[in-house]
């Protein structure tokens, strides 16, 4: 027994002293790989600065138009304007008007201090968009005018515009994209 036992010894001294790579970190860590990004390394505020304008436009849109309904409602001039010869369509025109012009201002002013903290670079893709991003702007002030105009009082309608602003962006691919939902949600 012992002599089987020097033997194994003697077998496994002869073994080790064959092995020429005895650094731990290199057993431990036989293949040296880097990895090498495929694309440049960017940051995410190209793609996402469109959509944080597009959920700016959206929720100032919807809260503005409410705003100056019910502000317009419970001014001394409203007993005037009801007593007026003019069409109340350009009454309806004109809070369009003035509430387009302050959201488009807002979009705007968000471009120049982004220009100027972020560069050029972010407003690139959004400078050929800004059509787009002024038909939505009037559409969803057209939504907010149809909410002041339908609530009587201004908390309605303002919890209302914050309500559907909030479902708004639940269900766009902003928060929860549509490719993960199930078939028939994401559809």
């Amino acid at each position: 027994l012992i002599v089987k036992l020097q033997d194994s010894v003697n077998t496994l001294g002869g073994t080790y002293a064959g092995v020429r790579i005895t650094d731990a970190a290199v057993v431990v860590d036989p293949f040296n790989s880097v990895i090498e990004p495929i694309a440049p390394k960017t940051n995410y505020l190209e793609y996402l600065f469109p959509t944080l304008l597009l959920m700016l436009c959206m929720i100032g849109s919807l809260l503005v138009a409410p705003s100056l309904i019910h502000a317009d409602k419970q001014s001394s001039a409203h007993i005037r304007n009801l007593l007026a010869k003019e069409h109340k369509d350009s009454f309806y025109l004109g809070t369009l008007i003035t509430s387009s012009g302050v959201v488009i201002s807002q979009l705007l002013l968000v471009l120049v201090i982004s220009t100027i903290l972020f560069g050029s670079g972010t407003i690139t893709g959004v400078m050929g968009a800004f059509g787009v991003l002024i038909v939505a702007t009037i559409g969803l002030v057209g939504i907010g005018l149809s909410i002041g105009y339908l609530f009587f009082s201004e908390t309605a309608a303002l919890l209302s515009s914050a309500v559907l602003s909030i479902l708004l962006i639940l269900t766009s691919d902003i928060v929860i994209p549509g490719r993960s939902l199930p078939g028939f949600i994401g559809q």
